[in-house]
């Protein structure tokens, strides 16, 4: 849910035997001094190979934007078209008296991993949930290549379960085809690390201590202290796009949201 410290999805549409994909994306990113905005739709078809069970097709999409509270602005990356954290004025120091840059950023963001949820026989359907979040963060860049982040995020997670073997094969792993299994929850973090270029609200450096708190239960907690920056792998078919589109897909999942786990 747009922070990784272990292996847990809680929306996943599964593996589909695809002969090919179509990747449409719609970006806007907007600036005016310290004030920034951006947001994207994405939609993705996925060909089935060799199969008469229809094509499923997905979509998702987000809107953030901060206001940095110390003046400064953020500079546009064309390699990596998008917007980098801003670089503080003044670099964090006791001595000097200085407090380096803050920022207060939110976003929010919607994935729909279902295709005819409701259908039955279930026969071409995938229920792989739809998920929700809301996040609100505090940015503190102490200098140039460093920065803490400080998030909440409530999580709001509306699925069903495919039945079958898909949480697993042993005896109750997988509840009964159509059960509720969806989640809510609040995530509370704080990271620090060295900076990546693009990192937004949400998006945080190495380094991280996590309590979740799923609503009605108790506290737990995970520490991650490493990070790994991923790439995705290019798809089996990107067509009806213009190059330029598909660059600015690539380098968007290239900058890996969400990308330390």
């Amino acid at each position: 849910p747009e922070i990784r410290v272990d292996s847990a999805r809680l929306v996943d549409s599964g593996s589909i035997d695809s002969d090919g994909v179509t990747a449409l994306g719609l970006e806007f990113g907007a600036q005016r001094r310290n004030l920034y905005l951006q947001a994207e739709y994405f939609d993705i078809a996925v060909e089935r190979r060799a199969s008469a069970l229809p094509d499923p097709d997905f979509s998702g999409w987000y809107v953030q934007g901060s206001w940095v509270l110390t003046g400064e602005s953020r500079n546009y990356n064309a390699g990596s078209a998008g917007f980098d954290g801003p670089k503080p004025a003044k670099a964090f120091s006791l001595e000097k008296g200085t407090w380096g840059a803050w920022e207060l950023g939110l976003r929010y963001s919607v994935l729909d991993l279902n295709y005819r949820e409701n259908d039955l026989p279930a026969l071409g359907s995938i229920r792989g949930g739809e998920q929700e979040i809301l996040s609100v963060g505090l940015n503190w860049y102490l200098n140039p290549g460093m920065a803490m982040q400080f998030t909440w995020r409530n999580v709001q997670v509306d699925r069903t379960s495919p039945g079958g073997t898909a949480f697993g094969a042993g005896a109750g792993a997988t509840p009964a085809l159509g059960t509720e299994v969806g989640q809510d929850l609040n995530i509370y973090s704080l990271r620090s690390g060295l900076r990546t270029t693009g990192s937004d609200v949400g998006q945080e450096p190495c380094g991280v201590f996590v309590v979740v708190l799923p609503r009605g239960h108790g506290a737990t907690a995970a520490q991650d202290c490493g990070c790994q920056m991923t790439t995705r792998r290019r798809s089996t078919r990107e067509r009806r796009l213009p190059p330029r589109t598909v660059r600015m897909i690539r380098s968007r999942r290239r900058s890996a949201p969400h990308g330390c786990r």
